[in-house]
This record gives structure tokens, C-alpha cells and sequence, in this order.
């Protein structure tokens, strides 16, 4: 926003200022200049003093600026401007005008840009931050922004495990490690609603790519446990969560828990009638196999499992894992030929490790980056 266009619109004393959103929406009793009530200010006088001073930042915004404010406080970390025009845009913030509105904020030093391996980012200290969440809740929409803020975060997770087997694994890398403080937030959110497990199990499952593929076991096992939990009554979510589970432990070398994760997906799954989630708990069970040295038993389990993927068009870095890993247990039996384990087992999975590259890849459509947030028909692994 222009400098002079800016002076204009702000309010120039600090009763009017008030005026346009009075504090006594959000607290009782008589108001200091930093909106907030004498009684809850009556800390330390650092503390007082630094509320002051952002109480007359905020009197110095126009409205619209501090309604942004305001919505920016669900921001659990750093944030992009296609995330601020989706989680804070709408009818009194139309999302043509969050740019000039951000540099408002950003003229102020109540925003801070920086640069990222992930592209231009916002932060937004977390005394500010706490401050536009009192004027959030004021306005009765924490609960509403929140929902948007997860919303948008799980698209962003869904758009970076269809990216994830791409030319672009660096750069979705990197934008899941801005993202964790946000992508916990949503989580967390999901958790806090029973009505809402299938969502975080849901998620958690999603983001199995940064969980082991970003070295993030702990935190995954963390998450994972957490959702798995609750019962949601969503039998996919649960399969996901199940099997990521299974292969987080594994990893981690936690048989027992991989054994446990990974027999209630195949149970649940050849229940339901769900091919690909089965076919994952069975791809897991055969490199626990591989880790415990029992090779023939790991190539058949993983063989198994890659020729229900190339049925199923499954392709991606689990599936060429899964090639690379049958090759493994041959060379641990000292079979550089490429027999199967036993004259009973036919060649099929043998075969289908070097044909399955021919399925197609369900992250073609995304090679054109849509962004997270939109809607496909397509979805993610299992």
C-alpha cells in the first residue's frame, strides 16, 4: 500500500483508533492504550511496557490491517502468502489485497520477512502473535480460523507426498521442514476434536515421507501413536496411519510394535477389501523379514507386495524401495542370478521387480505445481 493511501486510512488519535474495535469486546473494566484491561496488564512493568507498545502499534493500523493481524495469530511458525491468502482471505480481507495489507504490517516491523530454502517466508513474534490472538478471540473466530489453518495444511501435506516422488524432492524437503511448526498445529488441532481423528490419523499417515524419508522417526512414532489412539470409524485413514506406523518401527528396529501395526492393517484391510493398504502392511512385514536375516521369507513378502502394486498402478518411491530391497535379500542368499526362494514360488514377483516401473505414476498430474489446497480426484499413496 502506498505510503500516502496508508497515512490517510490510519486513525489519527488513539480514542478513534479504539473505536473501530473496541477492547472492552474482549475484556472488562477500564482500558489502557494497549487495549487490554488494567487488571490483566498489572504485571511486571517490562511486561505492561511492552504490551503498551504494541497496543499502540495496533491503534496505528487501519482496520483491515488489524483484522489481518488478528488472523495471523493461528500461525503456529513461518508462512507463505498463498497460506495467508487462503487460511486469512475472505469477504472483509479479499485476497488481492492481502499483499498490500502484509506490507502494511511488514512497514510496522509487526512482521518480519525472511528468505528460505522453501521461497520467501513471514514470521510474526510470538508477543504480537499473542496479542492479535486476544483480538481473534474477541471477534469469536479462532475456532473458524484454526479449521481454515489445518485445511490448508493438509493440503499442503497431501501435495507434497504426490511431490515427494518427483524431480522436486528438494524443494518439497524443504518446505515440509518450514511447515512442521504449522503441519503440528494442525495435528494438534485434529487431536483436540473426537470428531476430527480421522483427520489426524489421516495426516500423520500423509506426512510418512518426512516422518522417514526427513529423519523424523521419533516425531512420526509421536504423532502416529497419538492418532491411532482415538477410534475415528474411518477404516482408510486408520489402514494409513496402521501402516506408516508399521514402517516407522521398523526403521526405529521396534519389531514387537511393527508386528502389532502391521498385522491389524493386513487384518483390516483384506476385511475391507482394501488391496493397496494390504499390500503395504505386506511390503513392511517383508523388510522387518529382511532386517531379522530371514531373506526368503523377506523376498516373497515384498515380491507379493510389488506384484499387487503393479495391479493396482502403484508406483512410487516405496515401490522402487521395495525393488531395491528384493535385490538385497537375493545377494544375502548369495543368488546374483535372480532365482526365486523355493521351486514352489513362481517367477511372478520376481518379474513384476522389474516391470512394475511400467504402472502408472499417480503423481503425474502434479508435475505442474497446483499448490496444496486444491481439490483432485486423485489421492495419495493407499
Amino acid at each position: 500500500m502506498p505510503a500516502a493511501r496508508r497515512d490517510s486510512a490510519r486513525p489519527r488519535t488513539g480514542r478513534r483508533a479504539a473505536a473501530l474495535l473496541s477492547p472492552s469486546r474482549c475484556c472488562t473494566g477500564s482500558t489502557t492504550a494497549s487495549g487490554c484491561s488494567r487488571t490483566a496488564s498489572a504485571g511486571a512493568p517490562r511486561h505492561r511496557a511492552l504490551r503498551t507498545a504494541i497496543g499502540w502499534s495496533h491503534e496505528l493500523c487501519t482496520p483491515r490491517e488489524r483484522l489481518l493481524w488478528a488472523r495471523l495469530s493461528v500461525f503456529a511458525g513461518p508462512f507463505d502468502l498463498e497460506a495467508v491468502e487462503y487460511v486469512c482471505g475472505g469477504r472483509e480481507l479479499p485476497p488481492e489485497r492481502i499483499l498490500d495489507l502484509l506490507g502494511g504490517l511488514l512497514a510496522q516491523s509487526l512482521v518480519s520477512r525472511e528468505d528460505t530454502p522453501a521461497g520467501p517466508a513471514y514470521r510474526m513474534l510470538g508477543t504480537v502473535a499473542a496479542y492479535g490472538a486476544e483480538w481473534l478471540a474477541a471477534l469469536g473466530d479462532t475456532e473458524r480460523m484454526r479449521r481454515r489453518h489445518r485445511d490448508w495444511y493438509m493440503g499442503l501435506a497431501t501435495w507434497c507426498e504426490l511431490e515427494w516422488f518427483s524431480p522436486r524432492q528438494a524443494e518439497v524437503a524443504a518446505r515440509t521442514d518450514g511447515a512442521l511448526p504449522n503441519l503440528r498445529a494442525a495435528l494438534e488441532l485434529c487431536l483436540e476434536l473426537p470428531e476430527d481423528a480421522h483427520l489426524a490419523q489421516h495426516l500423520a499417515g500423509t506426512l510418512w515421507f518426512a516422518w522417514a524419508g526427513c529423519g523424523r522417526l521419533s516425531e512420526g512414532r509421536y504423532w502416529l501413536d497419538r492418532a491411532l489412539a482415538l477410534e475415528s470409524g474411518h477404516q482408510e485413514a486408520r489402514l494409513k496411519a496402521l501402516w506408516v506406523l508399521g514402517y516407522v518401527a521398523v526403521l526405529q528396529g521396534d519389531g514387537t510394535a511393527a508386528v502389532a501395526a502391521l498385522h491389524e492393517c493386513g487384518e483390516r484391510a483384506r476385511s475391507s477389501g482394501n488391496a493397496l493398504a494390504e499390500a503395504y502392511a505386506t511390503h513392511r512385514m517383508g523388510c522387518l523379514a529382511l532386517l531379522t536375516d530371514d531373506t526368503a521369507r523377506a523376498e516373497e513378502l515384498i515380491g507379493r507386495a510389488l506384484d499387487s502394486y503393479r495391479e493396482l498402478g502403484e508406483l512410487n518411491s516405496n515401490v522402487l524401495m521395495g525393488r531395491v530391497e528384493v535385490a538385497m535379500a537375493r545377494a544375502f542368499r548369495g543368488d546374483l542370478e535372480g532365482r526365486p526362494p523355493s521351486a514352489g514360488r513362481s517367477g511372478r514377483s520376481a518379474r513384476s521387480a522389474g516391470s512394475c516401473g511400467r504402472g502408472r505414476t499417480r503423481s503425474t498430474s502434479w508435475r505442474t505445481r497446483r499448490g496444496p489446497g486444491t481439490r483432485t480426484g486423485r489421492r495419495g499413496s493407499c
